[in-house]
């Protein structure tokens, strides 16, 4: 099993992805949650009245929850986000609050709003580093207000030194072709390095693949399986939601990234989305 993944499930831990909103302001061609061939442009994705009755739900059952990352999309071009903060430190009050964002909108927070609710929610800055576009300014602006910055850089590959994000190449998030069948998926469940739950409008999903994978079967006929997820209002204990963080869902068994021979690492752009982008062959 991979080891850290494997020290995350021998500790209980939870830890949750928070996506609200698809929008987002780069359309990177091989983009994860698929937002580059997302067609709408609706600002929100999650409710903050849904967000709320979900995670009190949850804290009803006493389940701790270590890590919340709120993310997109690009979450910085949601207007109220400094609101999901608050009710994320109000409710869950987890050990880590993060924002995970390209960066490009960020001064969306440089303001006296913004830096409040980092401080009181004692949030950090999660971000990528993508070619000519990371926000230094902004950065800098926010760590002088002693705002906790840094960056993501797993799964990613740099030509010459970690700062030379001219340079950036990432590996594609690839799957196997949707009739593989379901024969891989605790196999693959054990190699991948993913540890984060998604929870989205009361669905909690294994990976958040789950819940953006209806948007590669749209653009491209396919039909990889969508209902890899349970609903937050059938969870009655705090067993039930960690037995479901260690169960392999019906999409694990298409993850071709398990497998590092079928790693491909290409250079990030903004190129058109090509179905061999995320489709490899078995």
């Amino acid at each position: 099993m991979n080891p850290y993944k494997k020290g995350i499930l021998e500790n209980n831990m939870i830890q949750l992805e928070l996506p609200i909103t698809r929008r987002c302001n780069l359309k990177c061609k091989n983009c994860s949650f698929y937002c580059n061939i997302n067609k709408t442009e609706d600002e929100i994705l999650y409710p903050l009245e849904q967000a709320e009755k979900d995670l009190n739900h949850l804290k009803s059952l006493g389940i701790k929850i270590q890590n919340i990352t709120i993310i997109g999309g690009e979450p910085t071009l949601v207007k109220n986000l400094t609101d999901y903060l608050y009710l994320v430190r109000r409710i869950i009050n987890p050990d880590i609050l993060l924002i995970s964002t390209n960066t490009v909108s960020l001064a969306n927070l440089c303001n006296h709003k913004g830096i409040k609710a980092l401080k009181d929610t004692k949030a950090a800055i999660l971000y990528t580093k993508y070619p000519n576009f990371v926000n230094n300014k902004s950065l800098s602006y926010l760590k002088s207000f002693g705002i906790c910055t840094f960056c993501i850089a797993e799964g990613y590959f740099w030509k010459k030194t970690y700062d030379n994000y001219i340079q950036y190449e990432f590996s594609k998030q690839t799957l196997f072709p949707s009739d593989f069948g379901d024969s891989k998926k605790e196999e693959h469940f054990k190699k991948c390095d993913c540890d984060l739950l998604t929870l989205c409008n009361s669905k909690i999903y294994n990976c958040s693949k789950s819940l953006h994978i209806k948007f590669l079967n749209k653009k491209f006929g396919f039909n990889y399986p969508e209902d890899c997820y349970i609903e937050v209002s059938s969870l009655t204990s705090a067993d039930e939601l960690l037995t479901f963080s260690k169960t392999p869902g019906k999409l694990c068994s298409f993850c071709a990234n398990a497998d590092p021979a079928n790693a491909v690492v290409v250079p990030w752009s903004q190129e058109p989305a090509d179905v061999t982008d995320y489709i490899v062959n078995n």
